[in-house]
């Protein structure tokens, strides 16, 4: 979690209206909320992140375990290419799919993936990261 700031927007329970909506943070001690204004009925309360009687779920993040998959097929996916023809990284550059980046703080990676119009996934020996490229 961030640093909540007074006067910024969260989602809590309005004990008024019943619902989580969105409030604006009035007070906060040690980086933890303790009032806020409901945006909709205008009611101030105690902050409530959740409905009474709801337990917050913990969920598994899946990324992690993505991204050691990942990991562990970076010498596999290095093996059968020559890395003498990697590509310096530049951010102003245009990679592909299957392009091997000499990275300056990374070392050698390959392109896994394009993200979109300016982000690709690079599968480094540390695990994979998210560069930017084709910037003019």
């Amino acid at each position: 979690m961030g640093t909540f700031k007074v006067g910024s927007n969260i989602d809590a329970w309005c004990t008024k209206c019943k619902l989580v909506l969105a409030h604006t943070i009035e007070a906060v001690a040690d980086n933890i909320i303790k009032r806020v204004q409901c945006n909709t009925c205008r009611g101030k309360h105690m902050f409530k992140a959740l409905e009474p009687g709801v337990k917050k779920k913990i969920t598994p993040v899946k990324s992690v375990s993505k991204n050691k998959s990942k990991a562990s097929d970076y010498t596999r996916l290095l093996g059968n290419k020559d890395i003498s023809k990697a590509f310096g990284y530049s951010i102003s550059r245009q990679f592909h799919k299957g392009d091997i980046i000499n990275h300056g703080k990374f070392g050698l990676g390959i392109v896994i993936e394009q993200k979109d119009i300016t982000k690709i996934e690079v599968l480094f020996e540390s695990g994979p990261k998210i560069l930017i490229h084709a910037r003019s």
